[in-house]
């Protein structure tokens, strides 16, 4: 594979010096304890975006490879996700200890609904056949 444009290195290497940075506010800040799924989240896509670039510079876009790593992380990162928007919602209710309860229910089961409905729209996808649109 040809070397990068600097566009091309410059777009891939934002993202995870932006996190990075993220982290280390969070952590100047002490505030690791209080976020420590959102501090988990921005490592594991740091991580996941070497992982991919590694995987791009080797085998290329269109390989099964890259294909399989986008996906799979891409799921985790969706599902990690979740756990990130509770731990930020929960510190915004604080405050309000007799919201926070309900915000508590209210979240999980939309948390809940949400993957419920992503599994019947994969069980739904993978059952068709595979020449229908």
């Amino acid at each position: 594979m040809s070397g990068l444009t600097p566009q091309a290195v410059l777009i891939w290497s934002s993202a995870p010096i932006l996190q990075l940075l993220c982290v280390y506010l969070l952590y100047r800040r002490k505030l690791l304890k209080q976020f420590a799924f959102l501090a988990s989240y921005l490592l594991f896509l740091t991580l996941l975006n070497a992982i991919r670039f590694i995987c791009y510079r080797e085998f290329g876009l269109s390989s099964w490879t890259y294909f399989s790593v986008y996906w799979v992380g891409t799921a985790l990162a969706n599902i990690a996700a979740i756990a990130v928007l509770y731990e930020l919602f929960c510190a915004g209710f604080k405050p309000f200890a007799g919201l926070q309860d309900l915000a508590k229910i209210v979240f999980k089961w939309a948390a809940g609904s949400i993957l419920c409905v992503a599994f019947v729209v994969f069980i739904s996808n993978s059952a068709s056949p595979a020449g229908a649109p």
